[in-house]
């Protein structure tokens, strides 16, 4: 080997090592982030107080930098991400096998591969998790919860049909379903605009622009039951647009308040329901009644079917035809196994936060309920 090779070697082998120390040292860092993310949430968990602070001072501007950073793709990252899954995963195989070899190098890929799940955790902690913590969103509101009575449950739904009933406009409807008479962009627009509105009033959110994005493959979404989805990784409020307009606004008003914040699942219900009925687009505002009258009136048929029926008749024919025709598109993923597994992952996540699980998103009723009588309160 000559001095001109010899060089070369040198010098391939001090960038090997640098690669290899800095991994450690990265390795050690993501290991000490997600350390201090644990200490933290132990702290939120023991004050509500604090995990408010956190949340809407704190982690807010980390969630507003992931949030205006994707927000120039006219696609959604996690979306790609997830689509990429699979060759990850063999790539993942591959480089383990390869690695084998070597029990040096073993440590060091499984040391690599715990940091990136320790980022993640860091990440998921210091963007959303702490908003499982903080104090409910009732108290924001001045709303007092109680028991809820049958009778209750039929006043608010007949509230909630009329208002439904006063803004449907048959124009807009297209076989079963009403047609979002606007962009997706402006519905971005507006909504953010009744954010503002509904901050102004209340002043507890975290008051920056955000936008939610269609999902590419929303169809194969429809089949796990999933409505949409907020990537904390990425900051993304991902919708899945197969289902009827009305449910799609909706749920992008429900996506685009975890992106505040907002991380209980009947809280962002709730909030997208007063972020709807606040705004000045009579659209807008029908989509929060119809959606929160379907919700109070799937509690209602369980505690009475009399008083069921009762409202059920008294539903205007756009609204009575909007909401069966939603049953007729949710009819075809129904049945999905698949569908099953990922409600199952997701009532395990959402106990693991300390919530319901998925039946705290039926939960938002109680909410509807108090705002309800408060609002009647008012007049009175």
């Amino acid at each position: 080997m000559n001095t001109s090779e010899k060089s070369r070697a040198f010098n391939l082998a001090e960038k090997l090592k640098f690669l290899k120390d800095n991994t450690l040292t990265v390795s050690k860092i993501f290991f000490v982030l997600a350390a201090l993310a644990l200490v933290l949430r132990t702290v939120c968990r023991i004050s509500s107080n604090f995990a408010d602070f956190f949340n809407r001072r704190i982690a807010s501007c980390v969630r507003f930098v992931m949030t205006s950073a994707t927000n120039i793709l006219p696609f959604s990252l996690a979306e790609i991400i997830i689509m990429l899954l699979p060759f990850i995963f063999v790539a993942v195989i591959v480089l383990a096998v390869i690695f084998s070899k070597s029990k040096e190098k073993t440590a060091r890929y499984i040391m690599l591969l715990l940091s990136i799940v320790a980022l993640l955790y860091f990440l998921f902690v210091f963007t959303y998790a702490t908003g499982f913590q903080t104090n409910t969103i009732d108290k924001a509101f001045d709303l007092q919860q109680n028991e809820v009575t049958v009778e209750e449950l039929k006043d608010t739904a007949m509230w909630l049909s009329s208002e439904a009933g006063k803004l449907a406009d048959e124009s807009l409807f297209e076989e079963y379903n009403s047609k979002m008479p606007f962009s997706w962009k402006e519905m971005n627009k507006k909504l953010n605009s009744a954010f503002d509105s509904v901050n102004e009033k209340y002043g507890f959110l975290c008051n920056y622009y955000t936008s939610s994005k269609p999902v590419i493959l929303s169809r194969a979404m429809s089949y796990t039951h999933t409505l949409g989805v907020y990537t904390f990784f990425t900051g993304e409020a991902n919708i899945n647009v197969s289902y009827p307009d009305y449910t799609a606004l909706f749920t992008a008003a429900h996506e685009m308040s975890h992106q505040r914040g907002v991380a209980r699942e009947n809280e962002a219900n709730f909030l997208a329901f007063i972020v709807c009925a606040s705004s000045d687009d009579e659209y807008i505002r029908y989509c929060g009644y119809v959606n929160m009258l379907e919700y109070v009136m799937n509690a209602l048929s369980t505690a009475s079917s009399a008083e069921y029926g009762s409202v059920v008749a008294s539903l205007s024919d756009p609204v009575l035809m909007e909401i069966m025709g939603y049953a007729r598109v949710y009819k075809e993923y129904e049945d999905s196994p698949v569908g099953e597994i990922s409600q199952t992952i997701n009532d395990t996540y959402l106990k693991s936060q300390g919530t319901e699980g998925t039946k705290s998103y039926g939960m938002v009723v109680d909410l509807a309920v108090a705002y309800y009588k408060a609002q009647k309160s008012t007049a009175e």
